[in-house]
């Protein structure tokens, strides 16, 4: 939930600026994360989903919003690990 709410807050803030520049990005981070998918390297896997939403806080150009997702950021890759370990 925490997660979601600064990612929602952070597309509201770049929503109406975001460009061709942006969406490159992300499709490189998505395509790298198919990749992984497809070689079944959950480490590639749970990078790349990290990466997809780091672009959009980074994109607020706003720091402290930043370091308060870095913070949590191991939280979800730690819950990313046990999801992946389920299956």
């Amino acid at each position: 939930p925490i997660r979601r709410t600064m990612e929602t807050s952070a597309l509201k803030l770049v929503f109406r600026d975001l460009n061709e520049d942006d969406f490159r990005a992300w499709e490189d981070v998505v395509h790298s994360m198919r990749l992984a998918c497809e070689r079944g390297d959950r480490n590639g896997i749970i990078k790349y989903d990290i990466d997809f939403h780091r672009l959009l806080l980074a994109r607020t150009a706003q720091p402290d919003l930043l370091s308060i997702w870095q913070t949590i950021v191991l939280r979800v890759r730690a819950h990313f690990w046990n999801i992946v370990d389920n299956y």
